[in-house]
């Protein structure tokens, strides 16, 4: 069960986006991504896949959206920037785990800048707002 964190600033109180961090999707024939939703993911991956695939078809058409931040605007936004190495659909096949391609790369949408991380990545980092306190995360719940 995913946690709910609160990603925070320990001096100003600057916050990013609320939530788990992000989610799996599954890339469907038609190219789009459809998300995975937990904690049915295994169901929503067999409706695109069907219920036998392969560690390269897994490779090929699933990927982790993250909760973005622009280190240098500010600007929080959603992208596969690879950041999971991990792939929750690998246990099915009894795999340890597989390297997410970075499909999006990471770039702000708003200023084009590629100093951006994940959220999950700010824990224990400088707050890229006031650059005096550190991102902390706290659990809020569970969903």
């Amino acid at each position: 069960m995913p946690s709910i964190s609160e990603f925070k600033c320990n001096k100003c109180n600057f916050a990013l986006n609320e939530g788990s961090g992000g989610y799996c999707y599954v890339i469907n024939d038609n190219g789009k991504r459809m998300p995975c939703r937990h904690p049915m993911e295994f169901y929503d991956l067999e409706n695109v896949l069907g219920s036998i695939y392969t560690i390269e078809e897994l490779n090929e058409r699933t990927g982790y959206i993250s909760e973005c931040i622009c280190l240098d605007c500010l600007c929080q936004f959603r992208a596969d920037v690879g950041e999971i190495t991990w792939n929750i659909f690998a246990m099915k096949v009894k795999h340890s785990g597989i390297p997410l391609k970075q499909r999006d790369g990471r770039k702000c949408p708003r200023c084009g800048s590629k100093n951006v991380k994940a959220e999950t990545e700010m824990v224990d980092e400088p707050c890229p707002k006031c650059k005096v306190g550190v991102i902390e995360e706290t659990v809020i719940g569970w969903s």
